[in-house]
């Protein structure tokens, strides 16, 4: 009895494939895993457009108190502007007024967190740190405007300025170039670097930078 060649190369496909399903089910979910932790999340930088619904805000009405106990965190922030939270709670967002030139982008203040490289991350120093963000601008004209070592809340940090050409809307054929401002400060206290970190238009710039540097002015660890 001659074998049966197709029949075996038949079940010989079938079985490479169903080892690469399961290959797939198991390091892919491994993966994502790992993108959605605060290591890889906190290095993209982008212009905010957001596609939630968002109520008006106006300017800053005054402070109130932000308080994260998980991260040991607290801060005082705009009272009328938006929170918003990843999900895995890496970034948290308090998002300002509309920009004004195109009505698209928002005015935001954020705290970034990633973990240091003790705790699962991939950085050691600030240094590594900050200039991994820097690498990561992918936007035009992007040009550093001043890098400073100074501190927060005790610990040492690192406060840099930049700005960059964006379109508004990002995917639109006839969009509207912005000059974005980015300021930042970030800091190493194990397990975390924490990164304080303002954006908006280079109009709106210096009329809510005040959120920013008052953030900056009241952070603090929580005992």
């Amino acid at each position: 009895m001659r074998p049966n060649f197709k029949g075996m190369r038949i079940v010989f496909i079938l079985a490479i494939t169903l080892i690469l399903l399961l290959l797939i089910l198991l390091i892919i979910p491994g993966r994502i895993s790992r993108m959605l932790t605060p290591g890889s999340v906190t290095l993209i930088v982008s212009p905010v457009e957001r596609k939630v619904e968002m109520k008006e805000v106006k300017g800053i009405a005054g402070y109130t108190t932000y308080t994260n106990t998980k991260l040991g965190i607290s801060f005082e922030r705009p009272s009328n502007w938006i929170f918003e939270e990843s999900e895995q709670g890496s970034i948290i967002s308090f998002i300002g007024p509309e920009e004004s030139k195109s009505g698209i982008g928002y005015t935001v203040l954020d705290l970034w967190v990633e973990p240091t490289k003790e705790a699962g991350g991939r950085f050691v120093t600030l240094s590594e740190y900050d200039q991994e963000v820097l690498r990561n601008m992918k936007y035009g004209e992007t040009k550093v405007i001043s890098l400073l070592k100074t501190t927060l809340a005790g610990h040492e940090a690192r406060e840099r300025i930049i700005s960059y050409v964006t379109p508004r809307p990002l995917k639109a054929v006839k969009p509207t170039m912005i000059v974005t401002m980015d300021r930042w400060i970030v800091i190493k206290k194990d397990p975390y670097f924490y990164q304080l970190h303002f954006m908006a238009s280079e109009e709106d710039y210096p009329k809510y930078i005040e959120a920013y540097e008052h953030a900056k002015k009241t952070f603090k660890f929580l005992e």
